[in-house]
């Protein structure tokens, strides 16, 4: 799983996540054109992607779906 960093529209920088099989990762994708769209700093984008990335490589050792989480997985990361 890695941190992307794209240029669109001429100049403007983004950040997607993808996965292992150089797939992007689409929740997190839509989550990260929300921060975008907030206004959010490009630094900001950049830090929530890498969060993003911990959680979805947690999710994996976890054999879990990101649609599937409950309050104990949330805890049990953030520990």
């Amino acid at each position: 799983m890695k941190v992307q960093q794209v240029i669109i529209e001429n100049t403007k920088v983004r950040y997607i996540l993808i996965d292992d099989k150089g797939e992007p990762v689409i929740p997190a994708i839509k989550y990260l054109k929300y921060i975008d769209n907030t206004g959010r700093s490009i630094n900001t984008q950049k830090t929530y992607c890498y969060a993003l990335k911990l959680y979805f490589y947690f999710l994996k050792e976890q054999n879990k779906i990101y649609s599937e989480v409950t309050l104990n997985d949330l805890g049990t990361f953030v520990g």
